[in-house]
């Protein structure tokens, strides 16, 4: 009888990765091996626990289970002992704008991470927690990107991220600068940030206001508060839990409380110097989601290149059978 070996990623939602693992399949019709390979593993799991169990408990199971200390500690051996191949093969990738994209924030996150680290030696805890809402907010537009691409598998999430999104931040720094510079010689107009581009650089010359307003519509896609609101327009509650993955939730919740320290807020001064919190806790808990954000970046640039070859798939394949024990283990 002829057999499907197919990989199943995050558990089993059709374009959306967060866990790997094989599973082997008779598939006796013709008819039926021409489906999706993600049918067959949702069944699978689907007759194993149960619809009703098996959205419940893959959600349970991605809060729990999906960057526990052992995983981490696998996926950064995966990662750190490939990297120089890692590299060659996202220089070369077919999506060459995606796999930049998603390995720059790779190389960002680690080096706001080293900062984190430091802080976290010297216990300068306001400091660290300032660092760590700029590492959420890096993570969170990675995985956008990342979300983005198993969407839709092609280019275009990268060529958004570099062509609209930095003309977006383009336009917005020059009107910034023109209003500083009004401030300063006490002039009032409502030059938009096209306008005064328009102004400085003929080649913008012929850029229309409906243009400008699409490139607008474009970058701010990849505003924390826009992704937050696109990842909820899935219309199924149930997997709609599954497709932000629990685990990212918990950033986002995380980035929240941490709105404070970056905006001098006084909320973050009573927490830091009036309450009575546990400094090693504090530090803890710092390093805690530092270092699951790091692993997070790290495990979609793999899945990224796992599209391409196959290689990096059976990497990951020991991750997932991790979770797949972790997770049998909760089941009641």
């Amino acid at each position: 009888m002829p057999q499907i070996q197919i990989f199943c990623y995050h558990l089993f939602t059709p374009g959306d990765l967060s866990g790997t693992g094989f599973a082997i399949i008779p598939v006796p019709d013709p008819h039926l091996q021409q489906l999706p390979a993600w049918i067959f593993c949702y069944l699978l799991i689907y007759f194993q626990y149960g619809s009703f169990g098996f959205w419940s408990g893959v959600c349970n199971f991605v809060g729990k289970h999906i960057y526990s200390n052992n995983i981490q500690s696998m996926i950064k051996n995966v990662f750190d002992s490939n990297i120089t191949k890692i590299e060659k093969d996202i220089e070369n990738s077919k999506f060459p704008k995606t796999g930049k994209a998603l390995y720059r924030f790779y190389k960002k996150i680690s080096s706001i991470k080293a900062l984190v680290d430091k802080m976290s030696d010297i216990k300068e805890v306001y400091a660290a927690k300032i660092l760590l809402r700029a590492l959420f907010e890096h993570l969170i537009v990675s995985y956008y990107i990342n979300y983005r691409y198993n969407e839709e598998k092609d280019d275009k999430v990268g060529e958004e991220y570099y062509q609209e999104y930095f003309m977006q931040e383009f336009f917005k720094q020059k009107g910034y600068s023109q209003k500083i510079e009004n401030i300063r010689n006490n002039i009032t107009n409502n030059l938009s940030g096209l306008d005064i581009v328009k102004g400085e650089y003929k080649e913008f010359e012929e850029v229309t206001e409906t243009q400008y307003q699409g490139i607008n519509a474009i970058g701010n896609k990849f505003k924390v508060y826009k992704i937050l609101k696109q990842l909820n327009q899935i219309e199924d509650g149930t997997s709609n839990l599954c497709q932000l993955h629990d685990y990212m939730l918990g950033f986002l919740d995380e980035y929240n409380k941490l709105s404070s320290y970056v905006h001098g807020g006084p909320f973050a001064e009573k927490e830091t110097y009036d309450d009575s919190n546990d400094l090693d806790n504090e530090i803890k808990y710092i390093n805690n989601w530092a270092e699951a954000s790091l692993n997070a970046i790290k495990e979609h640039i793999l899945l990224f290149l796992g599209d391409e070859k196959t290689e990096y798939l059976l990497m990951l394949q020991p991750i997932m059978d991790e979770r797949i024990k972790k997770y049998g283990s909760q089941q009641q």
